[in-house]
């Protein structure tokens, strides 16, 4: 099943999402192979490296010439996530894995990218939301009547469409399925961080409450995206998908397995159950060729190209709508 990224209903759910900033995407998530790697950029995880094969029928061969041991597989597509057990840098592997045209399509080093604005409590800055069942500023009555409302005409796209019917994937820190403001908005969704079906927002290390998780890492910003998706469309239905930790990192694989779901959440291409529009605040300064094939497939378009000489990615897309942060002066907002 095709699903397009955005859909008319689904456009100022994504707007709002976007409108007060992401967080960082730049370390690994889930079982990884070790710590990532600085390259003066962006990071990538050392020993790890996705392949793309012409033929599946070729996986082990490729393996065993290239000393790679198999991961995981992305679904049944002759993607795979490689371990590299000889101790080749992974930058230096994927370049050696691109030079065998004749077997190999696609091989990267499994990228993690850097923040697109800061990290902390900027982003929960006077937006009036927070986590768990408390109000960070103000509380419900102020939450629903935001400035960011009167300057998206808010009130005026209302009388259009609420988003009825409208599925809009949140891939980001996970939600708090207490907060009032998501209560019989929240589809079952998933967390590819721990690979289980609960994407609840968790702690950081070292912290022990709200406040302190707050400081210490992203805590509360998947929250904070679900309720401004809530605000702009209020009858839509939320898919909460984790790919980003505690820490707010996570990669490349997590954020095509998270894909891959929220296009299709029962792996049944005839059931129509999949999301309309896909949120993601978060952005690689890298070029991903897997990434770009899953995002224009699920776009229509296998050929999707960027002619930007610094693309960010997935903004970068020309399916994709990127939406950037403003301020109640109508100027574009900074992030420390």
């Amino acid at each position: 099943m095709c699903r397009k990224f955005l859909r008319p209903a689904g456009l100022l759910a994504l707007a709002l999402a976007l409108l007060w900033g992401g967080v960082p995407f730049d370390a690994p998530a889930r079982a990884s192979s070790g710590p990532p790697v600085d390259n003066g950029q962006d990071a990538y995880i050392k020993n790890e490296v996705n392949l793309k094969l012409l033929n599946a029928a070729d996986l082990d061969a490729v393996a065993q010439q290239f000393n790679l041991q198999l991961i995981e597989q992305f679904g049944k597509r002759p993607i795979f996530r490689m371990r590299v057990m000889d101790g080749t840098d992974a930058q230096a592997k994927a370049a050696a894995l691109a030079a065998d045209t004749t077997r190999v399509q696609f091989a990267e080093p499994n990228f993690t990218s850097g923040a697109p604005e800061g990290s902390g409590v900027s982003w929960s800055v006077g937006v009036s939301w927070s986590v768990g069942v408390s109000w960070s500023v103000g509380g419900e009555a102020q939450y629903g009547s935001q400035w960011a409302q009167n300057i998206l005409r808010l009130a005026e796209a209302h009388k259009v469409t609420k988003g009825a019917g409208v599925i809009v994937a949140v891939l980001d820190t996970g939600v708090d399925r207490r907060h009032p403001a998501l209560a019989g908005r929240l589809l079952r969704g998933h967390d590819f961080v721990d690979d289980d079906d609960d994407p609840s927002e968790e702690f950081p290390p070292g912290a022990t409450t709200v406040e302190e998780a707050r400081h210490l890492g992203p805590y509360g910003h998947g929250t904070h995206v679900a309720g401004l998706v809530a605000l702009a469309a209020p009858e839509a239905k939320i898919m909460p998908l984790r790919v980003l930790d505690s820490q707010g990192v996570g990669n490349n694989w997590v954020l095509l397995e998270a894909l891959r779901y929220a296009l299709d959440p029962d792996g049944d291409p005839s059931t129509d159950d999949g999301a309309h529009v896909i949120n993601m605040s978060l952005a690689s300064v890298h070029k991903s060729g897997i990434l770009r094939q899953i995002i224009g497939e699920a776009c229509g378009d296998k050929g999707i190209e960027s002619e930007d000489p610094t693309p960010v990615a997935p903004p970068a897309h020309p399916a994709v709508v990127a939406v950037a942060a403003g301020n109640q002066s109508s100027t574009l907002s900074m992030y420390p």
